[in-house]
């Protein structure tokens, strides 16, 4: 039951959460928000952009091949608009 604390025979005590669904935002973007902040001290020194390969979170969060020079990520592309071919799918 929400907010109810039960004991169990072998003494684990059993709390109903009220309105978990309500919390989830604040979390998730708590989470998000440290997620990201650690992300921007991993990769600055000294206020500066530093992107170290070597270092194994910088290589995760980097776009390109593994070996050799990496280049930018490529832009997003705007989906283009239906053509009269499209026109007969649905």
């Amino acid at each position: 039951m929400p907010d109810e604390r039960v004991v169990t025979s072998r003494g684990v005590t059993v709390i109903g959460a009220g309105n978990l669904p309500s919390g989830m935002a604040a979390a998730a973007s708590a989470m998000y928000a440290r997620n990201v902040a650690a992300l921007v001290a991993a990769v600055t020194h000294d206020g500066m952009l530093d992107l170290d390969p070597a270092d194994e979170v910088v290589d995760a969060v980097l776009v390109g091949p593994s070996e050799g020079p990496r280049e930018p990520a490529a832009p997003a592309v705007a989906p283009s608009s239906p053509t009269s071919e499209d026109s007969h799918v649905r």
